[in-house]
């Protein structure tokens, strides 16, 4: 069933619960043939969880001999049958020859595919042609189901005695027409069959897959080959039916393939015309033989000397595999005598058993990444692009179509650059009207702390004048009486003390102390102040500075002269130390 219609079968409502919805969706599906001379047989295998077992669907058969009419008439069964082939398909036939080779490339690190293709295809030549050979008429009869080994012994007896009659060659397919076993047209499809087979084609379509035993050991190269005419034309078919081939695995070995295998052990694969051998050591492929039938029947001697030398290497672990209905009463027969020879029985897989668990394998094989046995995935190594046809015609449009591309991508990458710009400006713009808005505030606060600054400022000074002014009057009253009794005993009798007062405060001149006076007699107003300098610099820490007589009348008028002077700490520069000099008539 395909996808779509899965889903809407799953999501049809009151059909279904969730869960099994959901299952339906992850199950998957593959369609498994086994196409050999006798026909074409298929399957459809369908898994539900990952680690659930597959389950298969009644098989369903077509004895034509072309491919896709085979298959078209395989696919009809199945619907008939009430099953929805799905899309991939998994083909197993003996036309899919194995072989191990020998090959000089490490397993680990392989040669490209078409240098690995050309090793593996000039290997597998003289197998798939030893193969064909052993498809004579009757062989392809017989697995045609149009004759049984009965008539086929009785054909090969009459072909005998006419030789020995006549001699003259006389065919097979000759003798079987007279004796009313097959008919012309049975005739004509058979021999192309075996002409098919025989016939050695120019190409191959090979498979292969390596392994190494053990370290230290050498490489071990599996192959398969068959006609890349045969490959394509499978794939053709399949792909004209809406079928997507997976791949091609040899239906030798398969069919003795099994999980779980012991260290070492043996099989014997009876197919409809020869028997191949197979020695696996622990579940990979060690060494494999295939021998004829050649019309002669079934025997434990035979079987036992295929398989002679393994038992020489101490290996007892044997299993029979039979794919042929007709085979499985013979090897039943012959189980017993083996055991007796060997002294070991060996198992039995009839023809049922063999094709479940070949089919149950087969499937279990399809989403491994790294299969035991090779496969064939693809017959004909693609071409270079180059060398495509019509590949220089559509060259020109791509890279049209590319250099349109570049340039939108081009121009969505400048509009990108020009966004990212114009945000990246915006943002820095918005930054810097923060930061301007930030430097106005703080020019507003730093012009709001000086004026706080300075209105501190103003008030410290008037603090500090004022602690001057006090420290001044405390200082001034310390010295004030002894300055008062000193202008007293400077006084003298012509002199008359007007005034006693310090300078403003506030000023630099706050700790002076300015004295005026007045005398009838020029020479008695310059005598009081020599005393009075002369006293203070004795002992009062004090000089007589900007000593002034002028011309001056006094109270009631009487004319005299003025003197005035300060009295300023002797740390001071006292200026006009010589008064008396300076302001003589």
């Amino acid at each position: 069933m395909p996808f779509w219609s899965r889903l809407k079968a799953a999501a049809s409502p009151g059909k279904r619960t969730p869960g099994a919805s959901l299952r339906t969706l992850l199950r998957q599906r593959l369609l498994i043939l086994a196409w050999d001379v006798g026909g074409l047989s298929g399957v459809v295998a369908e898994q539900g969880a990952r680690d659930e077992a597959w389950q298969l669907s009644p098989p369903v058969c077509s004895g034509i001999t072309d491919f896709g009419h085979a298959l078209d008439e395989v696919l009809a069964h199945l619907r008939q049958e009430g099953v929805t082939p799905p899309r991939h398909c998994w083909l197993l036939s003996r036309l899919v020859v194995p072989a191990l080779v020998d090959l000089p490339v490490d397993p680990e690190s392989p040669r490209p595919a078409a240098q690995m293709r050309e090793l593996v295809r000039s290997e597998m030549e003289p197998v798939v042609a030893e193969f064909g050979a052993l498809w004579s008429l009757g062989a392809v009869l017989e697995a045609r189901g149009l004759i049984d080994a009965a008539q086929r012994e009785q054909v090969v007896l009459e072909l005998a005695v006419r030789r020995e009659q006549s001699g003259n060659p006389v065919s097979f397919g000759r003798v079987a027409l007279e004796l009313e076993m097959i008919s012309q047209s049975q005739l004509e499809d058979a021999l192309k069959i075996q002409e098919s087979l025989q016939m050695l084609e120019s190409d191959l379509a090979c498979g292969w897959a390596g392994h190494v035993p053990a370290e230290g050991q050498t490489p071990v190269w599996l192959a398969c080959a068959t006609g890349l005419s045969t490959w394509e034309h499978w794939e053709r078919a399949c792909r004209q039916r809406h079928l997507r081939l997976v791949a091609a695995s040899p239906l030798a070995w398969a069919a003795s393939e099994t999980p779980g295998e012991s260290e070492s052990r043996m099989a014997l694969e009876i197919h409809g015309e020869d028997v191949v051998a197979v020695l696996r050591h622990r579940g990979h492929v060690a060494s494999g033989r295939s021998e004829g039938r050649l019309e002669r029947p079934l025997a434990a001697d035979w079987l036992g000397r295929l398989i002679q030398d393994w038992r020489a290497m101490g290996i007892q672990d044997l299993e029979l595999v039979c794919l042929e209905k007709r085979d499985e009463q013979t090897l039943q027969d012959i189980l017993e005598q083996i055991g007796t020879r060997y002294g070991h029985a060996p198992q039995l897989r009839d023809y049922g058993q063999t094709w479940q668990a070949l089919l149950q394998h087969q499937a279990g094989q399809f989403r491994q990444r790294r299969p035991a046995l090779p496969l064939i995935r693809e017959g004909r190594p693609a071409k270079p692009l180059v060398q495509r046809p019509g590949f220089w015609h559509l060259l020109l449009p791509c890279l049209t179509l590319a250099a349109l591309g570049g340039l939108e991508v081009w121009q969505r990458w400048q509009i990108h650059k020009f966004e990212t710009h114009f945000a990246t400006v915006q943002a820095t713009e918005k930054k810097n009207q923060e930061l301007a808005q930030s430097t106005i505030r703080f020019n507003q606060e730093m012009q709001q702390v000086k004026k706080d600054l300075d209105r501190g400022r103003e008030q410290l000074a008037q603090l500090l004048t004022e602690v001057e002014r006090l420290q001044t009057i405390e200082a001034m009253g310390a010295h004030l009486p002894r300055l008062l009794r000193t202008l007293a005993q400077g006084v003298g009798d012509q002199v008359v003390l007007e005034s006693v007062h310090n300078a403003k405060v506030g000023t630099s001149d706050m700790n002076r102390i300015r004295v005026t006076g007045w005398s009838p007699d020029y020479g008695a107003a310059q005598a009081f102040a020599l005393r009075v300098q002369e006293l203070v610099s004795q002992d009062q820490g004090y000089g007589v500075a900007n000593t002034d007589v002028s011309t001056q009348p006094g109270r009631e008028g009487k004319p005299g002269y003025g003197v005035s002077f300060w009295l300023v700490p002797v740390e001071e520069d006292l200026e006009g130390a010589h008064p008396l000099e300076k302001n003589q008539p």
